[in-house]
């Protein structure tokens, strides 16, 4: 044990839900070893109660107040119960020789709530392959574990451990919009519903929030589209997404991106895109130059920002010509997107 910590072991016995002996054990930091010594502690039981039920478990560090310290460890083996002089029979695994291997994909740069949930089945986070950009998209669930707790899928761009969440994405210019996809599946509806959060803070403070909640099934993905008005410029954007609180309820998400105006990215590969002709009938010609070679994924989206459109290109040094064929969209304004690892850019055009 570090410093004043102290690690603590719990015995609960309780009979028909009441708790009717035991209690918590606590090893100071003056009992420390380096050897194994055997503790007994009486239960403080009267004679003629008999439990139906007990709890048994152990903290590293003392949970119960402030001054959990980082470093503390406690090793415990050979859980038994006494009797007088009786052994009774074992505690499942009181020997700690059983053990399962319990694995979960965890999303990259994200925090999320598989952090409490690696019980559940669902999880309440998990990799699904049905995905509009690339091979994955998120899922959220909202589940009972097997503590019956319900546990609600969550995902933040921040710090998860922190209500509200902290953290973020850095920022330094104010962005046009942002967009996803997403499906939901709604069961019911507790404290809150299934909901998407993208809150802009400059020092710590909020200076804008926008979002969506969602109240009603959708089986086919649905692209989002927000604009952004912000007054002041902010330095953090913080992404959250939630299932909600009814078990049952799930959220998909896939392809968050944030718009900035064309050119504004300071590491952007794109020097220039050229959209012809100006308004255009059946084929849109992009000239685009890029400074070296590089992947992109080319999109239209409607003036409701519903992606009508969409393919992927390989850019080469230079300039390169790419034609798409919008003969069968119907007449109006419409918004052309390049997304690369190096930034976005887009620009609207009209079609005839």
């Amino acid at each position: 044990m570090i410093a004043q910590d102290s690690a603590l072991l719990v015995g609960i016995f309780k009979k028909n839900g009441l708790v009717v002996g035991g209690g918590i054990y606590r090893f100071a930091a003056d009992r420390n070893t380096n050897t194994w010594t055997r503790f007994c502690y009486p239960t403080q039981m009267h004679q003629a109660v008999v439990s139906d039920t007990m709890m048994f478990g152990v903290a590293s560090s003392n949970v119960e107040n402030t001054g959990m310290e980082n470093g503390s460890w406690i090793q415990f083996d050979s859980i038994s119960l006494k009797s007088g002089n009786q052994l009774l029979p074992p505690i499942p695994n009181y020997s700690f020789e059983n053990w399962d291997v319990r694995t979960v994909s965890y999303p990259n740069d994200f925090d999320s709530s598989l952090k409490w949930d690696i019980n559940s089945t669902p999880l309440s986070v998990e990799k699904v392959n049905d995905a509009t950009d690339g091979n994955y998209a998120v899922k959220l669930n909202t589940v009972v574990n097997q503590e019956q707790d319900t546990i609600v899928g969550a995902i933040t761009n921040g710090i998860i451990d922190d209500w509200p969440f902290s953290g973020g994405l850095a920022l330094s210019q104010i962005p046009d919009a942002i967009s996803w996809d997403y499906k939901v599946h709604y069961a019911g509806h507790a404290d809150f519903d299934p909901n998407v959060q993208f809150i802009f803070k400059l020092n710590g403070q909020e200076i804008g929030y926008f979002g969506r909640s969602y109240q009603s099934d959708v089986n086919v993905y649905q692209h989002e589209n927000i604009p952004i008005n912000l007054t002041n410029v902010p330095d953090t954007l913080q992404f959250n997404a939630f299932s909600g609180n009814f078990p049952g309820n799930w959220l998909m998400i896939d392809n968050i991106v944030i718009d900035y105006p064309a050119g504004i990215t300071d590491n952007l590969n794109i020097q220039q895109m050229l959209a012809y002709p100006v308004p255009a009938k059946d084929i849109l010609h992009l000239k685009i130059t890029a400074k070296q070679p590089e992947l992109v994924l080319i999109s239209l989206f409607d003036i409701n920002g519903r992606k009508v459109w969409t393919n992927r290109y390989d850019l080469q040094e230079g300039k390169n010509l790419i034609g798409i064929n919008i003969s069968q969209l119907p007449p109006g304004t419409y918004l052309y997107r390049l997304k690369a690892e190096s930034g976005i850019v887009h620009k609207k055009f009209v079609k005839l």
